[in-house]
């Protein structure tokens, strides 16, 4: 034995107890280690699969940090919609802005109202507003503007709308809070619209002009009978007849609506809902009120003609006999239409009435005229056949019609009397927004392109009627 190996001092065994304190040291400091690395990740809102990767290849729980602040300063801040994160960029505004759309529709009770006016149309929509359910006007106004970049710690509700309302991104990028009431509001409105009823489409034409002058609407005469062939074998040639002219223009219509901050601030969506509503239903009732003050005019005679003559006119040869609406004065007014010839006087064009259109105190009487199998007012033979059993194909009452004035239609899709133009075919009113300088908020402007006017007077029959 040397000297050195004598020296050496003797190292202790270690026992069961001390390895198995080590052991529980070492386990004890693994936990703390992938503990914190995850809380970490937590914190800075990353994947746990990154936390994952990190434990697995032992960083320390500072190296982790410094991979987390790395990776934090390259994301896109986060907001919340009512407590869910959403990553700011252009992915998560066109989400905010579908889902608040969302959900101010079902929130103002109208999503069922859209829904239906979409399935008239062919179509099926989803409306869900996802994590948007619940959130209030503030709610939306906040995370439309911390997606924008803009903090909105210290604002005051009334501050927290005015940025909202008016944030602007560049000279042209509106905010995503006034573009969801907008959808949200135009939604509505076209909905409202579409479903609002209506009477005139079911006699009137619809047209289309390109612009706000006057439109031409021409109307040919027949070519009469065809010509035997001359003794050379030739045909003839016939002149055509010079065509009537009439004109039909658009003007527009509309007002202006405002949204106001305090509107905003009460969180009162039913005054949302009933705006929308109101404009749609509004729109729908011009054209409504337009047609049938314009067969109304000149004590129910109707507008002038390019003849310097009214629609209804003894001229016309489309005014029937004053009589009470029974079979017999409907089998008159059939007549007046059917001897009814074409512009050039060379050929009866047989019309046939389809549509009758008598005051709402008319309108069961005309119903029950249309449709019983006798004669309801022969007092002689109650068994005589009803000759004016399914006349018409439709039977329309109207409040905006008084008195005993009955009007009388043939199909418009064979002769229209009377069109409804819309301005580059724009059936459905237009909303326009801007910041309000009147009012302390918001105003929207609904406007509709269209016109009505007479443009023939051969298609239909008016009878005075008797008391």
């Amino acid at each position: 034995m040397t000297e050195a190996t004598r020296s050496a001092p003797a190292i202790p065994a270690l026992t069961a107890e001390d390895v198995a304190r080590a052991a529980r040291l070492a386990v004890d400091a693994e936990r703390e280690r992938s503990a914190a690395i995850r809380r970490t990740a937590r914190a800075f809102e990353l994947a746990e699969t990154l936390a994952d990767e990190h434990i697995g290849k032992g960083s320390t729980p500072d190296a982790f940090r410094k991979v987390a602040e790395d990776a934090h300063a390259e994301k896109p801040p986060v907001t919340r919609a009512c407590g869910i994160p959403i990553v700011a960029g252009e992915d998560a505004r066109e989400k905010f802005v579908r889902g608040a759309t969302d959900w101010l529709l079902v929130r103002s009770g109208v999503a069922g109202l859209v829904a239906d006016a979409a399935k008239r149309r062919g179509e099926t929509i989803t409306i869900d507003p996802g994590e948007f359910k619940g959130c209030t006007y503030r709610d939306l106004a906040r995370q439309a503007l911390e997606l924008r970049g803009v903090s909105t710690k210290r604002l005051t509700p009334n501050e927290l709308f005015a940025r909202a309302l008016t944030f602007r991104e560049g000279m042209q990028t509106t905010g995503d809070f006034p573009i969801a009431l907008e959808n949200a509001l135009n939604k509505t409105l076209l909905a409202a619209y579409a479903v609002a009823p209506d009477t005139w489409r079911r006699f009137c034409r619809v047209g289309s002009v390109p612009d706000f002058r006057a439109s031409p609407r021409y109307r040919l005469g027949a070519l009469g009978a065809l010509q035997p062939l001359n003794e050379g074998g030739e045909f003839e040639n016939v002149a055509l007849s010079d065509a009537e002219k009439e004109s039909i223009s658009a003007a527009t219509k509309g007002y202006i609506i405002a949204f106001t901050r305090k509107l905003l601030i009460d969180d009162d969506m039913s005054v949302f809902s009933s705006i929308a509503t109101m404009m749609g239903r509004a729109a729908a009732r011009t054209i409504e009120r337009d047609v049938y003050a314009l067969i109304s005019l000149a004590a129910g005679l109707g507008p002038l003609m390019t003849d310097a003559k009214r629609m209804f006119n003894a001229d016309h040869n489309n005014i029937g006999t004053g009589s009470a609406l029974t079979v017999a004065g409907l089998e008159a007014d059939r007549l007046v239409m059917a001897l009814q010839t074409d512009p050039s006087g060379n050929e009866f064009l047989d019309l046939k009435p389809a549509i009758i259109v008598v005051p709402l105190a008319l309108e069961a009487e005309a119903r029950l005229l249309n449709t019983a199998e006798f004669d309801v007012d022969s007092s002689v033979n109650e068994n005589r056949p009803n000759l004016a059993r399914g006349l018409f194909r439709d039977v329309i009452g109207t409040a905006r019609l008084s008195g005993t004035r009955r009007y009388l239609f043939a199909d418009p899709a064979d002769v229209a009397c009377v069109e409804v133009v819309f301005l580059d075919g724009q059936q459905a009113p237009y909303l326009e927004t801007q910041d309000g300088w009147r009012v302390d908020g918001t105003e929207y402007k609904v406007r509709l392109d269209f016109g009505v006017g007479g443009v023939d007077f051969r298609g239909c029959v008016t009878n005075a009627g008797a008391e």
